[in-house]
C-alpha cells in the first residue's frame, strides 16, 4: 500500500443556492495505486456531500465537485514535505498575515502546554 495526498473540492450551498465559496480539502489516503486512490477519494467526497452544518444560524451543505490532485507520499523520514503551493500575493500583507498566524499558533501551543501541566 502507498500513501497519497488527495485534494477534494467542495462548493458550499445554502438551501438550493450554490455559493461562491469553495472548500479545498487535503486528505491522506492509502491505496495500491493512483487509479485506486482517485476512486477512493471520489467515494469519500460523495459520502461527505450534503451533510448539513449550522453556520451563522443558517444551514450550509457541501456539494462535492471532484478530486483535483493526487500526490504520492513517501513517509520514511521526519520532516518530509507533504504539500507545497506557490502563489502570487501582496508581499507586505501576506508577510504580516504569516507572522500573525505563526504568533497565534505559538500562543495556542503555549496555552495547551500550560493547561496540560
Amino acid at each position: 500500500m502507498q500513501y497519497y495526498l488527495v485534494k477534494l473540492v467542495f462548493q458550499l450551498k445554502q438551501g438550493n443556492q450554490l455559493l461562491k465559496q469553495f472548500d479545498e480539502q487535503i486528505r491522506l489516503l492509502t491505496a495500491s495505486d493512483s487509479f485506486e486512490v482517485f476512486f477512493k477519494a471520489r467515494q469519500i467526497g460523495h459520502k461527505e456531500e450534503d451533510k448539513p452544518t449550522e453556520a451563522f444560524s443558517k444551514p450550509l451543505q457541501w456539494k462535492f465537485l471532484d478530486v483535483t490532485e493526487i500526490v504520492p507520499v513517501q513517509l520514511q523520514q521526519d520532516g518530509v514535505e507533504l504539500f507545497s503551493q506557490v502563489s502570487e500575493k501582496d508581499m507586505h500583507s501576506f508577510k504580516q498575515a504569516v507572522k500573525h498566524q505563526a504568533a497565534r499558533l505559538l500562543e495556542l501551543q503555549l496555552q495547551q502546554a500550560n493547561f496540560a501541566n
